[in-house]
């Protein structure tokens, strides 16, 4: 199999993975935005925060260090020390941050503590699991576990919600039961317990993962502060009502998201196997310039659609947050820029590049935010995100000691991102009239720099008929 059909395979398959509990939490939108109050959402919010920022500390980042190593060997022996070395560590880990947070809250008193320290270590686990059956390589059974957690996640939050009318704890409880579900399926898919041995547990191995992994958590803390810092700031700021509203003005952006974490894990394994490659360069330069159409062209198809969406699709108390979607749907685009050339650093296991760039964006996205907040509101913190995600992605670009060249083609960049910052500017007129306007030229803009994406899937997709077809006349 060409690397090409590859990457569309992977690509599929993690769609089926990733796709369904990410638009389910797209789709209860409105149930969300009508049942909790923008103070709820807003509290809720910064829990999920906190909590990105504290899982590197517990997990010192060997998950990843365990799929890159999976990665490199169908040696069931050697997957068998890499497992068991990263899931002692990792329990140990656990075990001593659970003492701490025991300590801490018979010190203070901090609600929903203990339903908070089990999420945590649920997700860790859940986390750890998911990365092993990704890293040796079933991908199919990966997708799996994606579509079991999808319906856990939709059937729980209708449960808790609507029957059991739960208020702000109904996020924790879904959360778990999620991550349970990806144990269990995890677990057994794998059959995980047979790569688990404490006579594989490998000091030698560990060394090996930390030098690779202890990088990525200032890097890991630095995103999380791209990502999620404007949260504080404008609770500080503004209070937490306001939090909801921009919390909520983040989850249509999540469409942008969405495709491209899919796309990221199917680009990941590919780019690491590849690093190696003698064509690698040209491959990651033709890859990128279908990506960044398609996701150049997506962004200004939302940006086009975002206010009806809004509108459709959340509460009255919630409008207000489509005057910062369009901001930040070009900051979801710069990130998964920045996250394609992190791919690449990763193949070349620079993880020092990543966290040196993180950590500059980070710095422009809070000196931007706490410098404006109080002067253009939210708006701060949306255009401190686009930013710092476009400085991070430029710094990746001409870093001189990268090891891979990655072309951006010129003209699509001029084009496309001119259209995007015309579409923008004309979306702030209120007016149905222009909205089906830009929305009509937007898709006519997405068909014509996608159409050799879409001829190729469709060509895939026919033959992929053809031979089932085929194989039942047999």
């Amino acid at each position: 199999m060409n690397k090409s059909k590859k990457l569309i395979r992977d690509t599929i398959i993690y769609t089926i993975a990733l796709f369904g509990s990410k638009l389910v939490s797209f789709l209860l939108l409105p149930l969300y935005t009508s049942y909790f109050t923008s103070n709820e959402y807003g509290n809720w919010d910064l829990i999920t925060t906190t909590v990105s920022l504290i899982m590197p500390f517990i997990s010192f980042e060997v998950l990843s260090a365990v799929y890159r190593w999976l990665l490199e060997t169908k040696d069931k022996e050697e997957r068998k020390d890499i497992i068991s070395t990263g899931f002692i560590y990792t329990i140990r880990n656990i075990l001593i941050f659970n003492i701490l947070v025991v300590i801490a809250l018979n010190m203070f008193d901090i609600s929903q503590g203990i339903v908070a320290l089990i999420m945590i270590n649920l997700s860790i686990l859940s986390d750890f699991i998911q990365m092993c059956v990704r890293g040796c390589g079933y991908n199919k059974q990966f997708a799996l576990i994606g579509v079991a957690q999808t319906i856990v996640t939709l059937l729980s939050n209708l449960f808790f919600i609507l029957l059991l009318h739960t208020r702000l704890e109904t996020f924790f409880y879904v959360s778990m039961l999620s991550s349970i579900v990806g144990i269990i399926v995890g677990w057994y898919t794998l059959k995980f317990h047979q790569y688990v041995s404490i006579n594989k547990y490998s000091r030698k191995i560990l060394k090996s993962f930390l030098k690779y992994s202890v990088p990525m958590i200032p890097a890991a803390i630095n995103w999380w502060i791209m990502n999620a810092s404007d949260r504080y700031i404008i609770a500080l700021g503004l209070g937490a009502s306001a939090n909801g509203i921009y919390a909520v003005s983040n989850k249509l952006p999540t469409i942008i998201s969405i495709v491209n974490s899919i796309f990221f894990m199917a680009w990941q394994d590919n780019a690491i196997l590849g690093y190696k490659d003698k064509n690698r360069d040209i491959y990651y330069t033709n890859v990128f310039k279908y990506y960044f159409r398609l996701m150049a062209t997506m962004c200004i198809l939302l940006i086009s659609s975002n206010r009806i969406m809004m509108r459709v699709i959340v509460n009255s108390q919630f409008i207000e947050a489509w005057k910062y979607t369009s901001l930040l749907y070009i900051g979801a685009i710069f990130s998964a820029f920045s996250s394609f050339w992190g791919a690449g650093y990763h193949g070349s296991k620079q993880t020092n590049v990543i966290l040196k760039t993180t950590l500059i964006g980070a710095i422009v996205n809070i000196l931007i935010n706490s410098s404006f907040i109080k002067v253009i509101g939210m708006y701060s913190a949306a255009i401190s995100t686009v930013m710092g995600f476009f400085t991070m992605w430029i710094m990746r670009i001409f870093n001189k000691n990268a090891s891979f060249k990655i072309k951006v083609n010129k003209r699509d960049f001029i084009v496309l991102i001119l259209l995007m910052i015309l579409t923008l500017s004309c979306s702030y007129y209120e007016s149905l009239l222009i909205d089906c306007i830009l929305i009509f030229v937007a898709i006519v803009i997405f068909i014509i720099f996608n159409l050799d994406i879409i001829r190729r899937i469709s060509e895939l997709i026919k033959k992929k008929f053809i031979v089932q077809k085929e194989n039942q006349v047999i």
